[in-house]
């Protein structure tokens, strides 16, 4: 997992535009749904620039990497449930054996963000 907080517009962008090339660099183009899934990328990533021009407020921006579907789903409840206004995307990366999720959460709330880094520890702790 990495965060950082970010505080302007050209912030955001960078650091979706890095965490978009961390997936499409790391993946394997000779996998089967290596094409679709790298459109599914630059879709998540002109919906993440589509929010930063609404809204461009201090964010702290959280990534994580899992093949974990219960927690992502556990932690878009989490942030239902404790930040509301925050979002989460998540990018593919995409090996031939298995597709795992390059998950990005933009967290508005500085107490929020400290709160999910615990519930994410604690979560792959238990597991």
């Amino acid at each position: 997992m990495k965060d950082g907080f970010y505080n302007t517009k050209n912030w955001l962008e960078a650091r979706i535009s890095l965490a978009f090339a961390d997936a499409t660099t790391s993946s394997d183009p000779a996998s089967p749904n290596y094409q679709s899934l790298m459109i599914d990328n630059i879709e998540t990533t002109r919906q993440w620039y589509v929010e930063f021009l609404k809204d461009a407020s201090p964010s702290t921006l959280i990534e994580f990497v899992t093949d974990d579907h219960t927690l992502v789903q556990e932690a878009l409840d989490w942030l239902d449930e404790n930040d509301p206004p925050s979002t989460m995307r998540t990018f593919n990366l995409v090996y031939p054996t298995a597709d795992l999720l390059y998950v990005v959460v933009r967290i508005r709330k500085k107490k929020a963000a400290t709160l999910f880094k615990v519930f994410f520890a604690d979560r792959v702790i238990a597991a």
